[in-house]
This record gives C-alpha cells, sequence and structure tokens, in this order.
C-alpha cells in the first residue's frame, strides 16, 4: 500500500513542489536567443554551444560554450505543508583547456554580460501563459532569481576553464511547471 496515490502525487507535484529543469531549459532558451546578439554588440566571440552540467561534450567542440547546472534544496514556506525549492544555479562560460588569458579574459566578460539579459527577470516572478488539454494556465518558472558571486572554474575541472556565475533562484508552490 502507497503513502499516496498516483494522481495525489501528481497533484503534489503540480501545488507544492519546483521543477529545476524547466527553469534550466527556460534560462537557456532566453541566453540561446539574446546572448549571441549581445555579445556581437559588444565585440566578443559568440557562445557555439549551451549545454547541461556533466553532457557529453564533444572532442570538436568549438568555444566558447555555455554550461547550465546547480544544486537545489527544499526550506519550509511559511506554516502550513508548503515548501520553496530554492535552487544555486550557475552558469558557466568556458573555452578550451590550457587557454590564454586572452581567451580567459573574454569568457570572463561573457559571463559578466550575461546577466544583462535576465536583468529585467530577476528580481521579480518570471511567468508565462500556457494551455493544455486542461485549459489556460500561468507558469512560474522562478521568484526571484538574483545574481550572485562570479568565479573561475576549479582548477580541478580538465575538459575545460572559464568563470561561473552564481543565481540565486526559488521556485515557490503552485508553480505550474509539472503540467
Amino acid at each position: 500500500m502507497s503513502w499516496v496515490t498516483v494522481e495525489q502525487a501528481q497533484v503534489n507535484l503540480q501545488i507544492y513542489l519546483g521543477r529545476p529543469r524547466a527553469a534550466y531549459d527556460k534560462l537557456l532558451e532566453i541566453l540561446g536567443s539574446d546572448l549571441n546578439p549581445l555579445l556581437t554588440a559588444l565585440s566578443l566571440p559568440t557562445i557555439n554551444r549551451f549545454f547541461y552540467e556533466n553532457e557529453d561534450l564533444p572532442a570538436t567542440t568549438k568555444w566558447p560554450v555555455m554550461m547550465i547546472g546547480g544544486r537545489w534544496g527544499y526550506t519550509e514556506l511559511g506554516m502550513g505543508p508548503f515548501v520553496a525549492l530554492v535552487g544555486e544555479v550557475v552558469l558557466v562560460a568556458a573555452t578550451k583547456p590550457q587557454a590564454t588569458r586572452q581567451e580567459l579574459q573574454l569568457v570572463q566578460d561573457i559571463v559578466h554580460a550575461a546577466p544583462a539579459l535576465l536583468w529585467d527577470n530577476t528580481l521579480r516572478v518570471y511567468t508565462e501563459s500556457a494551455s493544455d488539454g486542461l485549459g489556460s494556465f500561468t507558469r512560474t518558472y522562478w521568484n526571484p532569481l538574483v545574481p550572485g558571486d562570479i568565479e573561475p572554474s576549479p582548477v580541478e575541472w580538465k575538459n575545460f576553464v572559464g568563470y561561473a556565475l552564481h543565481l540565486t533562484m526559488t521556485q515557490t508552490p503552485g508553480n505550474n511547471l509539472w503540467r
């Protein structure tokens, strides 16, 4: 005997729990459509590939690239059965191993430029209207998204080097990200 039915678990996902993948995909969609035009306007090299942390990076990869990853945890939200999913999202602008100073300077500039695209969508709720067979609804991807530290990639990383932008993201109940 299970604690809840599959149907109740689906309701719980929809009402109470977040979905980091949806936020990652939305961030990559925004950056994928708008970052390269911004980089071109700034006379910086454009991103050749956007990918998830731990996703396989082919040996033929053209640099620079941008990676998204992070870690997530639930925290109590007020009183009652509500929790917020809070994540430390990391965007890494990276280049080949054994990079030159100029290549490192360029990826550092890229990771510093990226938040400019998110600025209007950071310190507020980011929502989007959607619909499915059950009707129209609103997805809430984050509430809020706050830029934080920027740091060099760890020296242990052997496949690439770069700079990481840390963002704190919160997903609150009722976000409709599982719908």
